[in-house]
């Protein structure tokens, strides 16, 4: 057996362990009364919000006969906080008042 050159071992499954995945998901929602007919619904959302690092896992080939430079290395990560807001009207209140008015029927 030469020095750096891959042969095969006796290594057990599930040898090489990943570093942990920790994300956080929030999401926060508000209606906002406008008046007697209108609502507008606020929201605000994020993906991973502590931004914790989460990375890929190692390495874990080697090519046959030769030596890797990859082995056992993390060569990536995980996405990073991504954040959103949107507003909306809510239109369900007003429309049940206009049915309601338009479907009564006349005394």
């Amino acid at each position: 057996m030469s020095a750096g050159v891959a042969v095969d071992g006796s290594s057990p499954r599930n040898l090489l362990d990943g570093p942990g995945y920790k994300v956080v998901d929030l999401a926060i929602s508000r209606d906002f009364n406008l008046n007697e007919r209108f609502k507008l619904r606020f929201r605000a959302e994020a993906a991973n919000a502590f931004n914790m690092v989460n990375l890929g896992t190692p390495g874990n080939s080697v090519p046959s006969g030769a030596t890797s430079t990859t082995f056992g290395v993390i060569t990536s990560a995980q996405s990073m906080r991504k954040m959103q807001f949107g507003a909306a009207p809510n239109l369900l209140t007003s429309l049940a008042i206009v049915r309601a008015a338009v479907c009564r029927p006349d005394s």
